[in-house]
């Protein structure tokens, strides 16, 4: 599949990506405004494959992370794997999708920088959203549109 990817012509992968029916039809990055996703336990799959089009994500400590797919004899096909390899490169991205084993939110935050911040219980998982989401909204909206 990173074979495929590296030899596959710009219209071919784009197609990948924005695919409009993934999960939510969250797999096309079209959305005006940010979103922010916010994780409490197991995200594995196409749950990690929604995270990874969202543009901020905050995770509790027992939050897990994976695309264990690969273990089950199919692929992440929603956008998953080119996201992967554009967030965290072509070496992360292989362990992470050729092993299919989940990691820790510490792992998904310091080594293949795919979340935003770790918070240790649930009860600060959506106070710590809310205020990413508070600093985005103090920013001129056509400048974040833009910026997005």
């Amino acid at each position: 599949l990173l074979e495929w990817l590296s030899k596959s012509n710009e219209s071919q992968v784009e197609r990948l990506l924005h695919n409009p029916h993934g999960f939510g039809s969250l797999s096309r990055r079209h959305s005006r405004k940010p979103i922010i996703a916010a994780v409490d336990g197991l995200c594995l799959g196409g749950g990690m494959e929604l995270i990874l089009n969202c543009d901020l994500v905050v995770a509790t400590e027992k939050s897990t992370f994976g695309l264990p797919e690969v273990s089950k004899g199919v692929i992440a096909s929603q956008g998953g794997i080119p996201r992967l390899l554009y967030q965290s490169g072509r070496v992360l991205a292989s362990e992470l999708l050729l092993l299919g084993k989940p990691i820790s939110a510490s792992e998904a935050l310091d080594r293949f920088r795919i979340i935003n911040r770790v918070v240790p219980t649930s009860d600060a998982l959506l106070p710590t959203a809310l205020e990413l989401a508070k600093q985005i909204i103090s920013n001129s909206p056509s400048a974040v549109q833009l910026t997005k």
